[in-house]
């Protein structure tokens, strides 16, 4: 609580081009200098005088300089005094921009205001705390309900608007381009990417709406109620409000924004007001979305607009699950907007919720997954197929897998795919189909180029007996390596390591993309392939690999073999006869390999090289 001073001797001046490494070379003493011992952290900014004027501030010292009038630069006043139009335009700028309002008491009518000289427009009432910092300042804040979550189960609403838990994603996430990015995506929940406050209503979405109360007031004339949708269907998301003004088909509403996002083309719907329910911040319509009337294209900070009678684009899912236990199938759709930056998240808490309301239990199974996703915009449609079991939550891999195929089309760099309609074919079985790798062997160990190597995988299936998968793969003819290695795994390719992004591959247009995906490594896959073969060595229809389709079985792990290769000496001309008494025969063979030395000992043979050959 007490401010020292201390002496600065001025020894030279650095007088560099420009003004931002101009510096002031200063010695520096005082007892404060040697209570510190030296310049220390936390002084920098000092202000420096001469004859009681400001001429800089302190702010390097040398390093290690232990003298009793250490070394130290001042930064001259002058570029610093730059620095303050700059602050006050800023400082501005923040405070339109957080809407912080000076107000004049003297011209308050009221006398319960009267004390306030700011107000500051904001989306939420801050805390106890901030607000005692500023007892001068009031807070506005928009009289805009949440946005309402209808048919959505608790944990896909939780997920939803605050974030999917990165442990969760990572652990049923394709390992596929833009993985990272996805699980970003959804780790960050819509309350945290928007200014909003999401409420799950714990009503069903199609159901929402009384009997006999499909209609609003009208066809969404001012004073009438209205509503902004992302999803309608057996999942409902949006936000109501009320007609401002309506001049023909335009509509006008809100007088503040939705998410604030600009041109949007979101769903325009009539709303049914159940009540409004008082709060301590702020009371708040309760009510649902009824049928769609048009199309919002305006999401700005004074409000939003829209147009009655154009039907907006969308993308729906349908979803068809099978529980094979007790033969009941279970359809839903949701009918999405179609805009890329959240689709993606709406997939996935929409497949969740309705996996979790057919299973009504989070637990042990498998599920085999069928995906078709068409597009406007895509040249062709998308088919992939994949299996999923887990011991402790099965509900989550599947709709995560299409969630992340869609996100992987929607922020192509190449064309906007348009998805119009997810078509997804569920089929759940409480038990939990997975199966282990654990050899890998062949009919034997040597082998030539074009030779055929018959393979044996077998699997320890989850409590049950294990079976094997028979298969064969043939060794290219121009194959030069003496020895190679027998791949075998389950599911996608282990060396993956869940991060795709590293060594991505590159794309030339949406349909190598489409490709990709559909040819990806599905978890009921084994595949075998040889390692260790030269690019140069394969011919123009040669496989280095096999797939397996393990029927209804969730396959993992994985085994290596190492195969010998045999190859046919090289053709040498005939050697002349030496001419010698005794028979050639009756020669000492010292050179000559043994049975036991293996094949690889004559390569070294008149080796004349130093260290290897």
């Amino acid at each position: 609580n007490e401010i020292r001073t201390f002496q600065a001797r001025i020894v030279a001046l650095v007088d560099s081009p420009g003004e931002l490494n101009d510096f002031i070379e200063i010695r520096v003493s005082g007892d404060a200098i040697r209570e510190s011992g030296g310049v220390a952290a936390g002084m920098s900014g000092s202000p420096i005088y001469v004859d009681g004027k400001l001429i800089g501030a302190l702010s390097r010292a040398i390093s290690f300089d232990a003298s009793p009038s250490p070394f130290a630069l001042v930064t001259p006043i002058e570029p610093m005094l730059d620095l303050v139009g700059a602050t006050r335009q800023l400082a501005a700028d923040q405070q339109v921009a957080r809407g912080v309002l000076d107000i004049d008491p003297a011209r308050v009518g009221d006398a319960a205001l009267s004390g306030y000289t700011e107000i500051e427009l904001t989306d939420a009432v801050p805390a106890e705390a901030v607000r005692q910092l500023h007892p001068q300042r009031a807070y506005a804040v928009p009289i805009a309900t949440p946005v309402m979550v209808s048919g959505m189960g608790t944990r896909a609403f939780e997920w939803f608007s605050g974030g999917l838990p990165q442990g969760v994603a990572r652990s049923g996430a394709l390992a596929a381009p833009g993985r990272e990015a996805f699980l970003r995506e959804l780790g960050q929940g819509l309350q945290a990417r928007y200014p909003v406050h999401v409420v799950n209503t714990g009503l069903p979405g199609r159901q929402a709406t009384p009997v006999g109360a499909l209609r609003g007031v009208d066809d969404l004339v001012r004073g009438g109620a209205v509503s902004v949708t992302l999803a309608s269907g057996d999942v409902t998301i949006g936000s109501l409000g009320t007609v401002t003004y309506r001049e023909d088909d335009v509509v006008l509403g809100f007088g503040h924004s939705f998410l604030f996002t600009g041109d949007v083309e979101y769903f325009l719907a009539r709303a049914y007001i159940y009540d409004t329910l008082a709060n301590l911040q702020t009371p708040f319509k309760f009510g649902a979305s009824t049928e769609r009337m048009g199309t919002l294209f305006q999401d700005r900070f004074q409000g939003i607009g829209g147009m009655v009678g154009v039907k907006p684009r969308s993308a729906r899912m349908n979803v068809r699950l099978t529980d094979e236990a007790s033969g009941e199938v279970h359809h839903y759709s949701v009918d999405f907007v179609q805009d890329n930056t959240f689709l993606a998240s709406l997939v996935f808490s929409s497949g969740l919720s309705l996996m979790d309301r057919t299973l009504n239990k989070v637990g042990k199974g498998t599920v085999a997954v069928v995906c078709t996703i068409r597009g406007a915009g895509l040249p062709k449609r998308l088919e992939r197929t994949d299996l999923f079991t887990s011991l402790n939550d099965i509900a989550v891999p599947g709709p995560l897998q299409v969630a992340q195929v869609v996100f992987l089309l929607a922020q192509n760099e190449f064309q906007d795919p348009k998805i119009d309609t997810i078509d997804l074919d569920l089929s759940y079985t409480p038990e939990v189909r997975l199966a282990r790798l654990v050899s890998l062997t062949t009919d034997r160990e040597t082998y030539r180029p074009g030779d055929v190597v018959h393979y044996e995988a077998t699997f320890n299936p989850y409590r049950g007996e294990p079976f094997a998968v028979k298969g064969q793969i043939r060794i290219p003819d121009g194959v030069r390596a003496s020895r190679l290695t027998l791949h075998g795994f389950g599911g996608p390719r282990p060396s993956n390591n869940g991060n795709a992004d590293g060594n991505a591959p590159s794309f030339e247009d949406l349909g190598q993309i489409i490709d990709l995906v559909e040819a990806l490594s599905r978890n009921d896959q084994l595949t075998v392939e040889l390692l260790g073969i030269s690019e140069s060595d394969l011919g123009e229809h040669d496989q280095t690999a096999r797939s397996h389709e393990v029927r209804s079985w969730v396959v993992s792990g994985e085994q290596r073999l190492q195969l010998k290769v045999e190859h046919a000496p090289e053709p040498t001309g005939e050697p002349e006869m030496p001419e010698h008494e005794e028979d050639p025969e009756d020669e000492p063979k010292e050179d000559a390999p043994s049975e036991e030395q293996g094949e690889e000992e004559p390569a070294n043979q008149g080796c004349a090289q130093l260290f290897f050959c």
